[in-house]
């Protein structure tokens, strides 16, 4: 359980950094979490286990489908 609670820490903070990089870019904001997902993830770093971005994005997916 805590590290599913750090990967999930860790793509906030990482979210929250590229976001502020990006908006100082004069950028989306929405283009540095796009940025901090591929830099964490296994395509940039992999720096997440598999297996909790899967138990993460589902119920994330899930939420985000129900508010569009």
């Amino acid at each position: 359980m805590n590290e599913l609670l750090f990967t999930c820490g860790l793509l906030l903070l990482g979210g929250t950094i590229c976001g502020t990089i990006a908006r100082w870019l004069k950028l989306p904001t929405l283009t540095g979490y796009i940025a901090a997902g591929i830099l964490l993830g296994s395509q940039g770093l992999d720096l997440l286990p598999h297996h909790h971005v899967k138990s993460i994005s589902e119920p994330v997916n899930d939420i985000a489908m129900a508010l569009v």
